[in-house]
């Protein structure tokens, strides 16, 4: 698996940093004649699976990446150093990018920075710096799927489809695997039935969106655009023909979110309340007077 994501990001750096003479896989040519600059692909201490932290699963991998060149070439101001430029080319092409391999799916490429000071390898006349790299695969927690049988997410996300427009993909529950962009996530954090009298009580959902945007800008502008559009909006229909709606309040952004999503815990970048009075069935008196939820698992 880690040799063919390896393989993956070796047909990336090929294509993508034209100033690298060649590229090899797990240890460089004998001696000093091989073209330089060129780098060598090898798998670092291997991570595995994650740990069960809470925060996200799936498989992290560690990869190393040495660069030489040549030990003649001019030792200048940093900006001409060829390590330095050949960095700062690798890190354009490789760190937050996502790769996708046939045996693991999508991975995502992070820069760790590089391992050890720069080295000179007498061998092959050459300056050598490792860099480490991250190979992240996240996949869903065990037991995640879509929510689909919550009409009042069904009544959301699909308020949320007709503000966004068909360029958007809208889920409920959990992110599907393979979750693509620009993509939104609507899931339900805390749950609440509050009596209004004898016969009739008021059930509540606080509900979190998280976004998978191309950038940042992306991101601000659809969540200022989906507040905007919860905040005048007092109402949003749950059963259309039936005349049924369920009642908008509270929506707010949330600046110091971390969650992605991913983990069952954690609010993302914009929540909303959504509540609705329902009248009993029957008259018995209620045998619990509050009901309260709240996602933690």
């Amino acid at each position: 698996m880690l040799d063919s994501m390896i393989r993956t990001t070796y047909d990336k750096l090929r294509t993508s940093i034209p100033e690298l003479r060649e590229v090899y896989f797990h240890s460089p040519p004998a001696g000093a004649d091989a073209p330089k600059p060129f780098a060598v692909l090898a798998a670092g201490n291997d991570s595995g699976e994650s740990p069960g932290s809470g925060l996200w699963k799936g498989f992290r991998h560690l990869m190393n990446i040495d660069l030489y060149v040549s030990q003649a070439s001019p030792a200048q101001s940093q900006s001409s150093d060829p390590l330095q430029t050949l960095t700062a080319a690798l890190n354009e092409a490789l760190d937050k990018q996502m790769l996708e391999d046939d045996a693991i799916g999508k991975f995502a490429l992070l820069s760790l920075g590089p391992a050890d000071p720069d080295r000179v390898d007498e061998e092959r006349q050459a300056a050598v710096r490792t860099l480490h790299y991250a190979l992240v695969s996240p996949k869903p927690l065990a037991g995640q799927t879509p929510v689909v049988s919550d009409p009042w997410l069904t009544a959301l996300a699909d308020w949320t489809q007709k503000r966004l427009g068909r360029a958007w993909s809208v889920h409920t529950g959990n992110w599907p695997i393979g979750a693509g962009s620009p993509a939104i996530l609507w899931r339900v954090v805390e749950m609440s039935a509050v009596p209004q009298g004898t016969k009739v009580f008021e059930v509540r959902k606080r509900v979190t969106a998280f976004f998978h945007a191309a950038d940042a800008d992306q991101e601000h502008a659809t969540l200022l655009q989906l507040l905007e559009g919860l905040g005048s909006a007092a109402k949003i229909p749950l059963v259309a023909e039936e005349r049924t709606y369920v009642k908008v309040t509270g929506a707010q952004v949330n600046t110091k979110t971390v969650a992605d999503g991913y983990s069952a815990t954690g609010e993302g970048p914009l929540s909303v309340t959504l509540s609705r009075r329902v009248t009993q069935a029957s008259a018995d008196a209620p045998l619990m007077q509050h009901v309260y939820y709240q996602s933690h698992i």
